[in-house]
């Protein structure tokens, strides 16, 4: 394919996806607003003709007979960072478009020099860095960066993805700066951008729209609620037997025509995968310990169960997500809460709760545990209380077959561990509300 073509395709990627945002009401001003065009002309005084624009968005307000917003966007496909002679240029040809509230943004598949930074605060142009290849580890139904918590945690990741061409996030597809601020939120994005000087009338509109109210895009879900659908889920994928992967591949292709595989090598640090399109279930072959692998694959029956085909169409779970302390603040608020939900899950589907809650309270008496007021189980740094945990844990996670820190989180979950303030650390993970 040569550059030619590469450039065709990224503007038609571009298009596609500023007109889905539009046409699936997620972009800041209302589609009945709105009309997008690839390849319009929009006349030049200078040169006594028009000028064809890569896209252009006209945005009416209700009323008007013409468009009150202009957006002229530009497309960059290199293999190189965008200098700053082509914002430059681009900016001259938006300047010779007549008519007021005229704005521009270069859309590019790759990061953009540190001048070209500079020259668009100057200007009021917006850059866009938009990811050429649907590689993330988790494909929402949506884009991830059309998300309103998207911009609570991805600053830094919105300007390493602007800047750094090798940069890769797990999550976010879109990135942008503006007036040199940066997030990966369209929303956040697009509703800066286009208040960017106006007239009064216009800001009134662009104000009434940004103030209506989104719908949420992640449902919330109580570890209760959760807790429920996994012994019901249990009990229909495995009886009132006992953990065993022979049944539980049967039932999810009984139940929900999902295949199990379980004999692939997948990447490295990737624990399963889960691709709602092609109905399947990974895990890694890989997988030594018999504990994670359970926990792997009850993970991503969650995600089935929970019905989050509503939310994304392929996740992967990787080992760093379920240590304690994981970073995860490449990840948006609506992915934290879609793990949360699985890891929950899981932990229910694999420990059911009136069974689980029994075998503890005997190894207590066994091992002579005493509740002295700070709960049924505490932890801390002394050595006869990590010594009691690892004997009940031990004993917990041979008779469920999981491990360790599984067994630690869902006796978190069931307020029968506490934590002790040196080992606090232990309770940021997203296994808790």
């Amino acid at each position: 394919m040569n550059s030619v073509q590469k450039g065709d395709r990224f503007e038609v990627k571009v298009y596609e996806f500023l007109k889905r945002e539009i046409d699936e009401g997620r972009f800041f001003v209302r589609k009945e607003n709105c009309e997008i065009f690839l390849k319009k002309g929009y006349y030049s005084k200078d040169r006594e003709k028009d000028i064809i624009f890569d896209i252009s968005i006209e945005i009416t307000i209700p009323g008007q007979s013409s468009y009150s917003i202009l957006v002229l966007v530009e497309c960059k496909s290199y293999q190189k960072k965008v200098p700053v002679d082509d914002v430059e240029e681009f900016f001259q040809k938006t300047q010779q478009i007549s008519g007021g509230n005229i704005k521009g943004i270069v859309f590019s598949t790759n990061a953009f020099q540190d001048g070209a930074f500079k020259f668009s605060k100057s200007k009021g142009i917006g850059l866009v860095r938009l990811s050429e290849n649907n590689d993330h580890d988790w494909i929402l139904t949506r884009s991830p960066s059309s998300l309103m918590g998207a911009a609570v945690c991805e600053e830094n990741n919105a300007r390493n993805f602007l800047t750094i061409e090798s940069y890769r996030s797990p999550v976010f597809d879109f990135s942008a700066s503006f007036i040199g601020t940066y997030t990966s939120s369209i929303q956040l994005f697009f509703g800066k951008f286009l208040s960017f000087r106006l007239d009064k009338k216009t800001t009134r509109f662009l104000e009434a729209e940004g103030n209506k109210k989104s719908k949420p895009f992640i449902r919330k879900a109580t570890s209760s609620f959760i807790q429920l659908e996994a012994e019901k889920a249990r009990t229909t994928l495995l009886g009132s037997g006992s953990f065993d992967l022979s049944m539980l591949s049967s039932g999810i292709e009984r139940e929900y025509g999902f295949a199990l595989l379980t004999r692939r090598t997948l990447p490295n640090g990737i624990l399963g995968c889960l691709d709602f399109d092609l109905k399947k279930i990974e895990i890694n072959k890989l997988i030594e310990n018999v504990g994670r692998r359970n926990f792997t694959i009850a993970h991503e029956v969650g995600h089935l169960v929970l019905e989050h085909s509503l939310y994304m169409s392929r996740e992967s779970l990787y080992e760093d997500l379920l240590k304690s302390g994981a970073d995860t603040s490449d990840l948006a608020p609506e992915i934290l809460e879609i793990e949360r939900q699985a890891n929950v899950f899981a932990a229910a589907f694999l420990m059911p709760e009136v069974q689980f809650k029994k075998h503890f309270k005997n190894l207590c008496k066994k091992y002579q545990v005493v509740n002295r007021g700070y709960g049924a189980l505490y932890l801390d740094d002394q050595i006869c209380n990590i010594k009691q945990f690892n004997l009940i844990a031990a004993e917990l996670g041979a008779e469920y077959q999981v491990s360790k820190q599984a067994v630690k989180y869902r006796l978190m979950q069931m307020k029968l561990l506490k934590i002790g303030f040196a080992t606090k650390r232990f309770s940021r993970s997203i296994f808790i509300d």
